[in-house]
Order: C-alpha cells, then sequence, then structure tokens
C-alpha cells in the first residue's frame, strides 16, 4: 500500500514554491534580490533554530539507535557531498557549480528520501525506519553549517581575490 496522493501533494508542495521562485527571479529580477536580501538573514534565524529543534527532538526519536545507524547516519552526507563534486570535477563543470552540484547530490536527496519514507510506511514503521534519514538529514545540515560558517572565517582571515 503507498499512498500516491500523499508523495504527489508533498512533491507538489516542494514543486511549486520552487517553480515559484524561478518565475519571480526570470520576470523581476530586482524584486528577486530585494527578497533575497530580506530572506537570508531569515534564513539563517530558521536554519539555527531547525538545529536546535532537531536535536532536541532528536533525543527522543534516536533514544534506541544503534551504533552502525549512527555511523551511517553521520557518513552518507560526507560522501554523498564528496560523489557530487567529484562528479561535477569530471564533467569539468565551472568551479562554482562544482560546490552547488555537491550541495544537491548531498543535502537535498538525503532529505527527499526522509520525506518519501515518512509518507511509505505505516506510522510506527515510519518512525522506527526514518532513523537513519532522521540522522542523515541532520548530520548533513550540521556538515553544511560548519562548511558555510568555515567559510566565512576563512574568507575573512585570508582576503579572497
Amino acid at each position: 500500500h503507498v499512498p500516491i496522493s500523499k508523495i504527489l501533494g508533498t512533491l507538489l508542495f516542494i514543486a511549486i514554491p520552487i517553480a515559484a521562485g524561478v518565475v519571480v527571479k526570470s520576470k523581476l529580477p530586482k524584486f528577486s534580490q530585494l527578497l533575497l536580501h530580506v530572506i537570508k538573514p531569515f534564513s539563517f534565524v530558521l536554519l539555527l533554530g531547525g538545529l536546535f529543534l532537531a536535536y532536541r527532538m532528536g533525543v527522543f526519536i534516536l533514544a534506541g539507535v544503534r551504533l552502525p545507524i549512527v555511523l551511517v547516519g553521520f557518513t552518507v552526507p560526507l560522501v554523498s557531498l564528496l560523489v557530487g563534486y567529484g562528479l561535477a570535477t569530471c564533467l569539468k563543470l565551472p568551479v562554482a557549480q562544482w560546490r552547488t552540484v555537491s550541495i544537491e547530490v548531498g543535502v537535498h536527496n538525503s532529505l527527499l528520501a526522509l520525506a518519501m519514507l515518512q509518507l511509505s510506511l505505516r506510522c510506527l514503521q515510519a518512525d522506527y525506519a526514518s532513523q537513519a534519514p532522521f540522522l542523515v538529514a541532520l548530520s548533513g545540515t550540521s556538515e553544511m553549517l560548519a562548511l558555510v560558517i568555515g567559510h566565512f572565517i576563512y574568507s575573512s582571515v585570508c582576503a579572497v581575490p
């Protein structure tokens, strides 16, 4: 029993804002720049708040998690980031796109897998089966935050031309 309507609804819930953003960016570029300046600090606050809540709730969700699941949860985002970076390098994409492809492969795919897993299983099974993807999502977000903070520190200490 796969709830196609729930999965389709979730995908539309993700795709419609993305499509609206693409339309706004292409048709109203000055307005999109204004929105970016407003949204960036708000997004950072939401990211920190989300991490705080995820770690607080994660204690209850991950109470009985075994060590192999923890190791998988923390290594999958790193491996995914490296695979995305390697693919972008092999395809000889511009350097700026290496990071974009790496982030797409490393972060977004694991979050989409978590959403699909949650919708495809019954409640008890979904809670148990979401331990590894939850760890992947949590560690992936933490690793990306560490990379962003590291980049800000590096660019403020070392003058980047």
